[in-house]
């Protein structure tokens, strides 16, 4: 079986669906990764095959003059309204620059799956224009599911330059890949949603290769609390380092505080004793730790979910306030606007709860039961090919 990956390049976009690649790969088929050059480099260095397509999109551009955060908005929703229709403009950007290349190796290719993360556009075209069956691979929650009436129009140009009709457009695909644990799914929802057809399966982190340092190795003598902004939100905040400002609310609080920021990021400043670990793997670090902070990211959130840490979330994107609302709902941490990053004294004192009553713990062990219960990709790699030979 030939099978064609397609992800927004973005490391948040496509860690996730490694796993899942490998897997198809140690059964036996073949895996292509498509996105634009930006990725090449994660790609490659995941091991998997490469195809660049299309040329870079200045994204950042995109969101220039406009504050993530926002304030008081003129009309009700203003805000909300102007930051969807930002991402989907980015999100549309992209798709156009990758799909004619993509079509073009797609059809010399002829993958028998095309397989996509929800903002990966250019694959959904790629599936619908060869009439190839379409797998969504969710990075968290179910989000996107009931919002194509909303998100097709900004599509339609894309769709339209292909031939197709957005109301003749299946977004949801033959199936749904979806790792998060029940505790943090989206309840109820719009009826889309609800009539997905999902292959739940265990998060198993993925957030590149990297060294374990001799630190790393043995126990910590003091609870250990990470301390990370994410790769795509890092800026979200009005505050230019997030990390720095809870590091200094987090200091006298006698842990070990270690911050994971990206390479080259170090932040300078920093309280005495707080330990800076420069692009090493979530999945490497979070087991040693007694809480993480963060910013509401899917692959942070699953990751400590699959780690059973306790999490403070401070949620900078809309993905983000679900997953810090299914946090909160498990039990398994709590929750502050991420304005509050400035005021040390209220970190502080949800970190300090973290710490010290245990039944943050307890509902962060039972989340990572959670996880582990879930069908692993190998399995869900095995549901693929059955979808693919029987249809029906």
């Amino acid at each position: 079986m030939r099978v064609l990956l397609a992800a927004f390049p973005k490391a948040s976009h496509y860690f996730p669906l490694v796993p899942l690649a490998w897997a198809l790969r140690a059964r036996g088929h073949s895996v292509r990764v498509a996105s634009s050059p930006a990725l090449a480099g994660l790609v490659l260095g995941s091991g998997l095959p490469w195809v660049s397509c299309g040329e870079d999109v200045d994204t950042r551009a995109l969101w220039r003059g406009f504050d993530v955060l926002g304030g008081t908005d003129a009309e009700p929703g203003a805000h909300t309204r102007e930051r969807r229709a930002r991402a989907m403009t980015m999100f549309a950007a992209v798709g156009e620059a990758m799909t004619p290349d993509l079509l073009d190796f797609a059809r010399h290719w002829r993958p028998d799956l095309v397989v996509h993360e929800p903002r990966a556009y250019a694959g959904l075209v790629a599936a619908e224009v060869l009439k190839v069956p379409l797998v969504r691979q969710l990075w968290g929650t179910d989000y996107t599911a009931g919002r194509w009436d909303e998100e097709g129009p900004f599509l339609a140009p894309l769709l339209a330059a292909h031939g197709l009709d957005p109301a003749g457009v299946d977004p949801l695909g033959v199936a749904t890949v979806d790792p998060c644990p029940p505790s943090l799914r989206l309840s109820g929802g719009p009826a889309a949603a609800a009539a997905v057809r999902r292959l739940p399966t265990a998060h198993v982190p993925y957030n590149g290769a990297g060294e374990v340092p001799d630190w790393l190795r043995l126990p910590p003598r003091r609870p250990r609390v990470c301390v990370t902004w994410g790769t795509s939100t890092r800026s979200a905040a009005r505050a230019p380092e997030p990390v720095v400002r809870i590091a200094e609310a987090l200091a006298g609080l006698g842990a070990e505080l270690v911050l994971a920021v990206p390479a080259g990021r170090a932040p300078e400043g920093l309280p005495p004793g707080t330990r800076v670990a420069e692009s090493m793997p979530l999945h490497l670090l979070l087991p040693s730790c007694a809480a993480v902070v963060h910013q509401g990211g899917a692959g942070t959130t699953l990751a400590a979910s699959a780690a059973g840490v306790p999490q403070l979330v401070f949620p900078a994107t809309v993905d983000g306030e679900e997953n810090a609302g299914g946090v909160v709902a498990s039990g398994a941490g709590l929750r502050l606007d991420t304005a509050a990053v400035d005021d040390g004294v209220r970190v502080a004192e949800a970190v300090r709860r973290l710490l010290a009553e245990p039944a943050f713990a307890r509902s962060a062990g039972l989340l990572r039961e959670e996880v582990r219960a879930l069908p692993s990709p190998a399995e869900t790699a095995g549901l693929l090919e059955r979808l693919v030979t029987h249809p029906g």
